[in-house]
């Protein structure tokens, strides 16, 4: 629509460019032996990602990883564990329209 590129740029325009997502939380835990520093991870995850349902949505994969939360992700992890790898369930290439 013309009247919407005003100085010729959209306000509303997001490049799509290609980033490597993740999804599903299970495999985080399976580098931790420690009990204590799993459930410390688990709570600040729900706090984190702000609340029980959101955290088992991200945990199961059924919300998708951005770059940035994966990177937040493993700054928690590794303030718990911080010999853990940090890895994903799965990750792939998709397009970050965020």
């Amino acid at each position: 629509m013309p009247t919407a590129i005003g100085d010729g740029e959209c306000k509303l325009f997001r490049g799509a460019e290609k980033v490597e997502m993740a999804k599903g939380l299970h495999a985080i835990y399976s580098d931790i032996a420690s009990k204590r520093a799993r459930s410390c991870i688990r709570k600040h995850l729900t706090e984190f990602l702000g609340s029980k349902g959101t955290y088992y949505r991200y945990m199961d994969g059924e919300r998708l990883l951005s770059p940035r939360l994966q990177q937040e992700i493993r700054e928690i992890i590794h303030l718990y564990a911080p010999e853990a790898e940090g890895r994903f369930d799965d990750t792939f290439t998709d397009h970050d329209f965020t």
